[in-house]
């Protein structure tokens, strides 16, 4: 007696929710002989009503040639059909659902849908397509920039700025001695300014290899290939 109310009860709630299916099945439940005769009719008649308010699908899968395909696991709204779905209308609540299909060689297709009241044998097609192939990315790890050429080339342009500076200075003061005081000027003096013309051809020698260094590894950075031109950088004579 209870659970016939409890039934009773229950379908006319899940009736309103539209839950059909459920509903459906508490109403089988409080028509069944066991309840009382009141309760029992009024779920019959329900039941009959219901049945013109529940919508159904039929599920068609076809492959890529348009070949129909049984040999799927179909899942609707999360729940394994199995073979009930083939070549069979399959109940469902009004609403919207969606419909997983996964082939035998791994191929899965998903789509959604939506089902009205009293919607019969809706036709619901999946077409099996094989997946893409991925396609291959266009672009290469980056490269972190080449710290050490740009570092290189910074040295080698302080330098020969330094070797033009020591060469000016050590020519002024040669020049300034062949006018003041040659042949008798201080040799400390005249030692001093041999010493800048020194360290001018050794900054001069460290500010070519470090620019012609510094630039071909700046300009071989990267994962395109280069030209067959070059560059060459030469220095000649003496200051």
């Amino acid at each position: 007696m209870d659970a016939c109310i409890a039934a009773h009860v229950a379908a006319q709630e899940k009736r309103l929710a539209g839950q059909l299916l459920e509903a459906r099945k508490n109403l089988r439940e409080c028509a069944a002989a066991e309840c009382p005769g009141e309760i029992a009719s009024q779920c019959t008649q329900w039941l009959m009503e219901l049945r013109s308010e529940i919508p159904s699908v039929v599920i068609v899968v076809r492959d890529q040639k348009g070949r129909d395909r049984s040999d799927v696991a179909v899942r609707l709204d999360g729940n394994e059909l199995g073979r009930s779905w083939v070549g069979a209308a399959v109940d469902v609540d009004p609403g919207k659902h969606r419909l997983s299909v996964t082939a035998t060689d791994g191929i899965k297709v998903s789509r959604e849908f939506v089902a009205a009241p009293g919607e019969s044998r809706r036709r619901v097609s999946v077409a099996l397509r094989p997946r893409a192939p991925a396609r291959a990315s266009s672009t290469s790890p980056t490269e972190p920039p080449p710290y050490l050429g740009y570092a290189l080339v910074g040295i080698g342009a302080v330098a020969l700025g330094a070797s033009a500076a020591l060469w000016l200075s050590a020519k002024s003061d040669l020049d300034g001695f062949k006018e003041d005081c040659a042949p008798t000027c201080d040799q400390s003096k005249v030692d001093s300014a041999k010493r800048k013309a020194t360290y001018s051809d050794i900054a001069l020698a460290v500010g070519v290899v470090g620019a012609a260094s510094g630039s071909y590894l700046v300009l071989s950075h990267g994962p395109t290939t280069t030209s067959g031109h070059g560059f060459l950088v030469s220095a000649s004579g003496r200051f």
